[in-house]
């Protein structure tokens, strides 16, 4: 229930009012709603990845050749199965976050290992969008973190990067010091940047720049969101700076290890 009090005064009298909103039915849709997605979620993860590794056998050749109008057609089927796969595991992501169950197995680890991992799992994405990832520079740096869920921020910087970048772009990526007890992962690329009107958005649930940015890019418009509640819950902080068609850098930072 929720209750304002103010100080209400005429003339020389004065008297205090309050008022009085029922918030509890609000309350219990929302919980409703979240249990619906979360019940949802997990039903459909099943059967979604069981057709998944279907149509991934049949694009393989498993079942001998194709006719190039089926192939086309199987394409079409995986792309959207995949697609949908990651929808719902970032549904279950949020669902963990906001009920505080997301699990975090920390231990101190050079961070290093995990961002060229995390290159490794995105280079077949960048390559069929003509893109490449380049290292730059050797900084090294040690942190308490649990190594899945960094390089699954890293594995989103890196595809979106690689997204948005012009075809035969090189994604530069990095580790910094930027202070004193702090290291930096950064990537950057020389896509369209950020528009001005949408910058404080950024970090939002499905923030996304316009309706026809998600038709023609894809993506749930939810990974920056959940990036940014596993960067914080290491202690750390997220960003980005922008200058469109010249320089867009996304980057996290952790407390170093000492």
């Amino acid at each position: 229930m929720e209750v304002k009090v103010g100080l209400v005064s005429t003339g020389n009298d004065r008297f205090f009012s309050a008022f009085i909103h029922d918030i509890s039915q609000r309350k219990e849709v929302e919980r409703m709603k979240d249990e619906f997605v979360s019940t949802v979620s997990h039903e459909l993860r099943t059967p979604l990845t069981a057709i998944y590794g279907s149509l991934s056998l049949l694009s393989s050749g498993m079942a001998g050749e194709l006719p190039d109008d089926v192939k086309q057609l199987l394409a079409i089927s995986h792309e959207s199965t995949e697609r949908l796969i990651r929808l719902i595991n970032d549904l279950l992501d949020l669902d963990k976050i906001a009920s505080g169950k997301l699990e975090y197995r920390m231990q101190e680890q050079p961070l290093r290992p995990l961002l060229e991992h995390a290159v490794r799992d995105t280079q077949a994405y960048a390559e069929g969008l003509r893109v490449q990832f380049r290292m730059v520079g050797d900084e090294q740096g040690r942190v308490n973190a649990d190594a899945d869920r960094i390089v699954q921020v890293c594995v989103n910087l890196l595809s979106n990067a690689a997204k948005f970048s012009p075809k035969g772009a090189d994604v530069e990526v990095g580790i910094a010091h930027p202070e004193p007890g702090w290291v930096r992962v950064w990537v950057a690329d020389r896509g369209p940047g950020v528009p001005p009107e949408f910058r404080e958005r950024m970090f939002q649930r499905f923030a996304r720049a316009d309706a026809s940015d998600r038709r023609a890019r894809g993506g749930t418009g939810l990974g920056l969101s959940i990036c940014r509640s596993i960067v914080e819950a290491h202690g750390g902080r997220m960003g980005f700076t922008t200058e469109p068609d010249v320089r867009t850098e996304f980057y996290f930072e952790l407390p170093e290890s000492e």
